[in-house]
């Protein structure tokens, strides 16, 4: 089925195509014959008005003075038309023609000559061309008709010439158009090819977007796009059902275990205090995990409901920083600006100003935390259309065998047992930068740190969020 109606798809682009270009080649070819007959007529009307004058000289004026040199002329050289005839019509003193004359020469022809001083007119395939000849002796209208039959066979041979290399032009206009359409749906039918591949297993297949300047990019990538925020809702369902049972198992086996245990019989005190520390304890942390359930839910399933606004990506850095000071208090977080531009515009994008903050200070808190507050590095440049952040850090780093898991929800590398952590920062700020329509990369090497990478889009190149 998808097949038939990529061909019916083709097959109205084709006669399209066709329709559009045809009646393009049927207007210029009309237009061709249209401007072929008027000459072809107004040429032969100046033969014949040629002619008339030509009668004129040699009948009226010439013969009265005796003189037929230019009637030999006129024989020798100028050709006799196809059943050429020459009428002398005497007008009487009302300037009227002898009524015999009438039946043979269009009225309106003469009148129109008397009128205007010549004129020409057509009966059927005769063409007639008239002369008003005032002289002393008399007033005259010197009429010559004739059949112009090179001219109609000529006419002939354009139409048929016209008719023929149109039918001609169809067929090559078919099969350019075939092609035409083969080639435009060619990235359509290559999406869907590419398309039938995603499911609900396999949403990180992503369409190519080539060059992403034209229409086909553009779809593209507002389809990719959609697949990021579906891949994310179900990475976020996923790991909101899978793993909430599985992290929330331990505080409350802990809870129940301490207020079973407190419950079993009289206790002291103090056993009774220590019990409600342990219990406050495990408390605490079921509160930070279903914090951070909850937000990898907000930006998995509710991206498009964000609140964005104009935002400089510097001072979100800047503001990320004093979240992380308060954590670690002495950490040895540097920034490096000396990359930025003059104009402040440059720096600004589309975002939601919580959520950007919580991933620059998630992964700035990872780096503090990872690498014992050793130095801590945060660059920003400007590479248009692109603003790119780079927090590098000299810690513990990440095995290379881990690396294909970081972004997974509650996943945590197999040397940092020792620290403190639930696996939710890199997966959240990846699910955040997404949303912004971003990328995120980590490169590390275990046992000298780690280089994260944030790119997001400037505001002058993105579109204003609905």
């Amino acid at each position: 089925m998808p097949c038939s109606k990529s061909m019916t798809l083709r097959a109205r682009l084709t006669g399209l195509f066709i329709a559009v270009v045809a009646a393009i080649v049927l207007l210029f070819s009309s237009l061709v014959y249209f401007f072929a007959n008027q000459n072809v007529f107004a040429d032969f009307y100046k033969r014949l008005e040629l002619r008339a004058r030509l009668a004129a000289r040699i009948t009226l004026e010439d013969a009265a003075k005796g003189n037929t040199a230019f009637n030999e002329l006129r024989n020798e050289y100028i050709e006799t038309l196809p059943s050429e005839k020459q009428y002398f019509i005497r007008l009487n003193e009302q300037s009227q023609p002898d009524s015999g004359m009438q039946a043979v020469i269009p009225a309106s022809l003469i009148s129109d000559a008397v009128a205007k001083g010549s004129a020409v007119g057509r009966d059927g395939n005769t063409l007639y061309a008239g002369l008003y000849v005032p002289e002393s002796w008399g007033k005259y209208v010197v009429v010559v008709s004739g059949r112009n039959d090179y001219g109609v066979q000529f006419l002939n041979n354009l139409q048929w010439l016209l008719i023929a290399s149109f039918i001609i032009k169809a067929l090559i206009l078919g099969f350019v158009g075939f092609l035409f359409s083969r080639r435009i749906l060619k990235p359509v039918l290559d999406f869907t090819s590419k398309a039938k591949d995603i499911g609900v297993h396999n949403l990180t297949v992503r369409l190519p977007e080539g060059s992403g300047q034209d229409e086909m990019g553009v779809l593209a990538s507002t389809f990719n796009h959609m697949l990021d925020r579906l891949e994310t809702s179900f990475e976020s369902q996923k790991s909101f059902i899978g793993n909430a049972s599985h992290e929330l198992r331990t505080p409350l086996t802990s809870i129940m275990g301490e207020a079973e245990w407190a419950l079993l019989k009289t206790r002291s005190a103090e056993e009774y205090q220590q019990s409600l520390q342990t219990i406050q304890k495990q408390a605490e942390r079921l509160e930070e995990i279903t914090r951070s359930l909850l937000s990898m839910a907000r930006t998995g399933f509710d991206g498009g409901r964000q609140e964005m606004t104009r935002l400089r990506i510097d001072e979100k850095l800047l503001r990320a920083k004093e979240l992380a000071d308060a954590i670690y208090p002495n950490n040895r977080i540097r920034f490096d600006f000396s990359h930025l531009p003059e104009q402040e515009e440059q720096l600004q994008l589309w975002g939601n100003k919580d959520l950007l903050q919580s991933a620059f200070s998630n992964v700035l808190i990872n780096a503090c935390k990872y690498s014992d507050n050793n130095e801590v590095l945060v660059s920003l440049d400007v590479q248009s259309p692109n603003l790119i952040v780079r927090i590098s850090d000299k810690g513990i780093g990440i095995p290379a065998k881990d690396l294909p898991y970081i972004f997974d929800p509650f996943f945590r590398a197999s040397n940092v047992s020792g620290y403190m952590g639930y696996g939710i920062g890199l997966p959240l700020a990846r699910n955040i930068v997404r949303l912004h329509h971003g990328e995120i990369t980590v490169e590390s090497v275990e046992g000298k740190g780690t280089s994260i990478t944030i790119v997001l889009p400037q505001l002058m190149y993105s579109a204003k969020p609905d």
